[in-house]
């Protein structure tokens, strides 16, 4: 997770940790909440970016990995609660900066200890928040296993630090060529079907100078799966059998799972289909 926040000046406002808490959505507001933590110390990466915001208060970038991630589904809307310090104490000395404007409302806010009085005002934000998370790998990344990762930042990349992945080793890792906005991480030897992968990013500095210290994705790969549900059976091969002969499509690209040379054949054929079939009764854990 990646955030600003405008503090009082001279750091004394933090508390020395960040707590968030993930919100299922409950028509508009934050409903149940379904997982939380606390990231401590060093774990949260914090760079100071300006003094004299809105007057008066210091700008602070923020940045920290939820370790092990937490599975969302595609198309599902969440909320985030970010809360400076212990969730037990109310502090209001650290303010949560949304894309728009302060003072637009477009998250909901709770006092600490959270009691669910969600309203417009108050303490602690939680942002609305798209589910995506990195969705289900279902494609076999030829003999040498290989895949693309791709980070997509505000502004036009100048410049990347480092990348890890969980799984597999780094063959390439910088700015796209291609798309200014994008850093891209090619893997290679990816040898790790029906588990989640981890790619982390550090240091994306864009040409206005800003960075991005750090910046995560956890997906999974299931090779086979191609509705993306996480478990391979029938209805994958059914979903292929039904394709057979057709060109691959955004509508069914994923169902050329079997790749030739280094590229997927661009068309839903035999081997896509006997592929799954080999497959079938993995899943995720």
């Amino acid at each position: 997770m990646n955030f600003w926040d405008i503090e009082a000046p001279g750091g004394t406002a933090y508390q020395g940790e960040v707590d968030w808490i993930l919100y299922t959505d409950a028509g508009g507001q934050p409903g149940a909440s379904f997982a939380s933590g606390a990231v401590v110390g060093g774990a949260v990466t914090r760079t100071f970016i300006q003094g004299g915001v809105l007057g008066f208060y210091d700008e602070y970038s923020l940045s920290f990995n939820v370790t092990p991630g937490v599975p969302l589904s595609a198309g599902t809307t969440y909320w985030l609660g970010l809360h400076n310090g212990p969730l037990t104490m109310a502090t209001y000395s650290s303010y949560w900066e949304t894309t728009n404007p302060n003072g637009t409302y477009d998250g909901h806010e709770d006092d600490a200890p959270f009691d669910g009085g969600w309203s417009d005002n108050g303490g602690d934000h939680a942002f609305n928040l798209g589910g995506s998370g990195g969705g289900v790998e279902d494609r076999s990344g030829g003999p040498n296993k290989k895949y693309a990762i791709y980070f997509v930042v505000s502004g036009d990349l100048a410049s990347v630090g480092g990348a890890t992945s969980t799984c597999g080793s780094i063959s390439f890792f910088g700015p796209d060529p291609d798309v200014a906005n994008q850093a891209e991480v090619d893997l290679v030897n990816v040898n790790c079907n029906e588990s989640e992968i981890t790619v982390t990013a550090t240091n994306l500095v864009d040409t206005q100078g800003n960075t991005l210290a750090s910046a995560s994705v956890t997906f999974g790969l299931l090779i086979g799966d191609v509705n993306g549900d996480g478990v391979v059976d029938h209805a994958d091969y059914r979903a292929v059998k039904d394709d057979l002969g057709q060109a691959a499509d955004g509508s069914n690209f994923r169902e050329d799972v079997a790749t030739v040379g280094h590229n997927s054949s661009g068309f839903i054929n035999a081997a896509d289909l006997n592929l799954v079939k080999r497959q079938q009764g993995t899943s995720l854990p």
